[in-house]
C-alpha cells in the first residue's frame, strides 16, 4: 500500500478522531471526578458539555449539565 494512499489517509483520520472522542471523553471524566457532587436542589452536578469553540463575544457563563445517576439492581 502506497503511504499516499487515500485509502491509509481516511484510516489515520478515522483513527485520529476517535482518539479525540476518547481524550475528551477521558478529561470530561477527570472534570466530573474533580468538580462533580451534590447540588443544593440534591442533583447531580456535571460540567457545561461544549461542542463548538466560543469567541471572544460569546456569553462564557454556561450552566452546568446536569446527569442522572442510574443504578442497575
Amino acid at each position: 500500500m502506497d503511504w499516499q494512499s487515500p485509502f491509509r489517509n481516511e484510516l489515520f483520520r478515522r483513527r485520529f478522531r476517535g482518539e479525540a472522542f476518547a481524550l475528551r471523553a477521558y478529561f470530561y471524566q477527570r472534570l466530573l471526578t474533580e468538580y462533580g457532587g451534590i447540588g443544593s436542589d440534591g442533583n447531580l452536578l456535571g460540567v457545561p458539555i461544549v461542542t463548538t469553540p466560543l469567541g471572544i463575544d460569546d456569553n462564557w457563563e454556561i450552566p452546568r449539565s446536569t446527569f442522572r445517576l442510574l443504578l442497575i439492581r
